[in-house]
């Protein structure tokens, strides 16, 4: 699967207005910017940008789990 799809996907789930004005009930986005586990994945182009201004914007904490 291409990486544009991939991101349309994230970006579906991850824009639900409905999720994100609930904002009181959302902790934290966690996420790793870098999967290595299975192999080194990294997220497309511009989804973390997307995922920064989606938490800035309903006060979310953006939490970067990048420990291996």
């Amino acid at each position: 699967m291409r990486y544009e799809k991939i991101l349309v996907m994230l970006l579906a789930v991850g824009t639900d207005v409905n999720a994100w004005t609930n904002g009181d009930k959302i902790a934290g986005f966690l996420f790793k910017p870098v999967q290595g586990e299975a192999g080194v994945v990294i997220p497309p182009e511009g989804y973390l940008k997307i995922v920064r201004e989606l938490c800035t914007k309903y006060n979310v904490l953006m939490i970067a789990d990048e420990v291996q």
